[in-house]
This record gives C-alpha cells, sequence and structure tokens, in this order.
C-alpha cells in the first residue's frame, strides 16, 4: 500500500517525466520518417503536427503514470498480476487515443509496413519503462525509511545503554559516600556532620541535569573541586588538587558526565595516603593530539582491595556508546603515577 505522501510524489515525478518521455517517443519517428525518401509522408514532420503529438504522447504516458501508481497502491497478492494489469490498461489506453486521434482529429498516419503498430509497441515501452521507475522509487524510499527505522532504534538502544551506565554512577558514589560518612561517624562526629551537610549540596548540584550526557570540561572540573572538598573534609591535606587547563579548553572542549568524578573516586579509593605522603590528582594540558591527562599518585595500599573495575568499565562503555575515543589507562612505576588519557569532543 502506498501511503497519501508517497502518491503525491510520484504523482509529481510524473508530471517531470511524462513530457520528457514524449520527447524521446517522438524522436524514432522523426529519425524513421527522415530516412524514407518518400515525399508522402514527409507531412508528419510538420512542426505543429509534431508538437500536437508530443502533447498526446505525453498526456498518455501521464495517464499510464497514474494506472501504475493506482494499481501499486492495491494489494495484490502477486505482483505478476499487477504488471499483467498495467499492460493490458496500457493496450486499452492507447486503443483510445488512436481511436480519438483517428475520429476527431482525422489524422492519416503514414503507411510504411508495420509502421502502424508503432504506437502500440511505443505503449508498451514507455509502460515497462514506468513500472521499472515507480518500483526503484517506492524500493528506494522503503528502503531509505527501514535504514531510518534501523538507527532509530540503534539510537534508542544506544541511549538507554548510556541511561543505565550513568545511573549506575549514583548508587555507585553513594555506596562509597555512606562508607566514608560511618568511618566519620565513628571517628569524629562533628566532621561526619559537616561531611553530610557537604554532600547533600554535592548530590544536588550533580542531580541540576540527569539528562546529559556529555558536558563542557568546564562544567566537569566544577563538580570535580566539589566533590574534592567533600573528601577534603575527610582526608585534609592528605588530598591535593591540581588543574593545569586553560579557558578555552575548558569551554571549548567537552567529555561524558562525571568522568573525573569516577577517576578521582577510584584514585581515592585505591590508593594508600597520608599527609606525609599525599595524594595528588593532577589534570594535565590538553596535547598536540587532542588529549588531556588525568593523574594521580599511584600509593597502592598493602594489602591491595579487591577492584570491581567499575570506574574503568564504565568510562569506556561510555566513550565508546558516544563514538569517541576510548581512554587509555595506564601505570607508571618510574614516576609512580596512575595515567588516564582522556580525548575530549570538540563542540
Amino acid at each position: 500500500m502506498l501511503s497519501r505522501s508517497k502518491k503525491h510524489k510520484l504523482t509529481r515525478t510524473a508530471l517531470v517525466l511524462s513530457p520528457l518521455m514524449g520527447a524521446v517517443s517522438i524522436i524514432p519517428i522523426v529519425l524513421f520518417i527522415t530516412s524514407i525518401p518518400d515525399p508522402e509522408n514527409q507531412y508528419i514532420l510538420d512542426p505543429k503536427l509534431m508538437a500536437g503529438g508530443w502533447f498526446f504522447i505525453s498526456i498518455a504516458i501521464f495517464i499510464q503514470w497514474i494506472i501504475n501508481i493506482w494499481l501499486f497502491g492495491l494489494h495484490f497478492k502477486h505482483s505478476v498480476v499487477r504488471v499483467i494489469a498495467s499492460f493490458v490498461l496500457s493496450l486499452l489506453l492507447i486503443s483510445v487515443f488512436i481511436l480519438i486521434r483517428n475520429n476527431l482529429i482525422a489524422f492519416r498516419p503514414p503507411e510504411i509496413g508495420v509502421f502502424k503498430f508503432y504506437p502500440f509497441v511505443g505503449s508498451l515501452a514507455n509502460n515497462a519503462f514506468v513500472l521499472i521507475l515507480i518500483d526503484l522509487l517506492v524500493t528506494r524510499e522503503r528502503r531509505d525509511e527501514l535504514e531510518l527505522e534501523r538507527t532509530q532504534i540503534e539510537r534508542n538502544s544506544l541511549q538507554i545503554r548510556l541511561d543505565q551506565l550513568k545511573h549506575k554512577i549514583h548508587p555507585h558514589f553513594l555506596f562509597n559516600a555512606l562508607g566514608n560518612l560511618k568511618a566519620l561517624i565513628t571517628s569524629d562526629p562533628e566532621l561526619a556532620r559537616e561531611y553530610v551537610t557537604s554532600l547533600s549540596t554535592f548530590l544536588r548540584d550533580s542531580l541540576k541535569d540527569t539528562s546529559k550526557e556529555i558536558v563542557f570540561i568546564k562544567d566537569e572540573v566544577a563538580l570535580l573541586e566539589n566533590y574534592i572538598h567533600l573528601q577534603k573534609i575527610r582526608f585534609g591535606d592528605s588530598l591535593k588538587f591540581e588543574i593545569n587547563l586553560v579557558k578555552e579548553v575548558t569551554e571549548e572542549f567537552r567529555v561524558p558526565a562525571f568522568t573525573f568524578q569516577l577517576l578521582a573516586e577510584n584514585a581515592i579509593k585505591h590508593n594508600g595516603f597520608s599527609k606525609e605522603n599525599p595524594l595528588v590528582i593532577t589534570i594535565g594540558q590538553l596535547d598536540e593530539e587532542g588529549s588531556l591527562t588525568f593523574e594521580n599518585s599511584y600509593l597502592p595500599k598493602d594489602p591491595v582491595n579487591e577492584s570491581t573495575g567499575f570506574g574503568v568499565t564504565n568510562l569506556k562503555e561510555r566513550f565508546r556508546y558516544l563514538k569517541a575515543t576510548e581512554p587509555l589507562f595506564e601505570i607508571d612505576r618510574e614516576e609512580m603515577k596512575y595515567r588516564v588519557t582522556i580525548f575530549p569532543l570538540q563542540v
């Protein structure tokens, strides 16, 4: 079945192509007549007569288009039935046009052998061309629609997956935050109250716009600074933070939301640090390859905590689903640093 919009598109195509097909149909007649040295048939080359012939052939072709569009819109169990019906109706159409020509216009066709069958042969050829064009146009549009549907399904699936990944971040953070709060309640109740206040502020800021999948670096840094402030309540001078990004970079490049927070959270969780040997978290400048580095001191705990791999896996998947280059993770044992190379997205 054809929708109304598709029928309108095909009809507009018919209006454009019918005159062109009519002109092409006239050309064989002109070439044939001019090749015969018979003066009795040269009358057909009269410009007015040729223009009239072109007009009626174009009308006939346009009607063929309309017939085939109508047949295409019907539900045939087998397409062969539609094709047969199309050619039968095409022959009936040209027969009617010949009757009109002979009786109303009193036109005398050239009497040259089997040339009198040319209108029928030409009509069948034009009808076959119309059938092919309609099939190609409809098939192409259906293919485009299927491609659009497939793209939409992939996009919806991607959005669902991204939402699932992002929704895992807050429970993971809250689990760690509540663990920190439990430790503070036991060791320093007054500091625990300050921690709760800062925690509520951080959660409010982080939930302002949860619909964004990627954010400007400046917004991500602001969230990270809030997070670091929250952690400093517990760790004090044992935790240090440095940022070496210029304003242009923070305002022109973006990263998936909560990228820096996840990396900082992992750094705090998996390293042992103190005032004498603090954990230093640094965000390095954008280099010529378009990457920036997130580094932290490599101070593995003893015994080493078993890692769930949540932060690394989540981050890689979110970059991958956003069709961005995945970050690179490495341990520099010479400088005793854990380094993450991030490829931000430019606006």
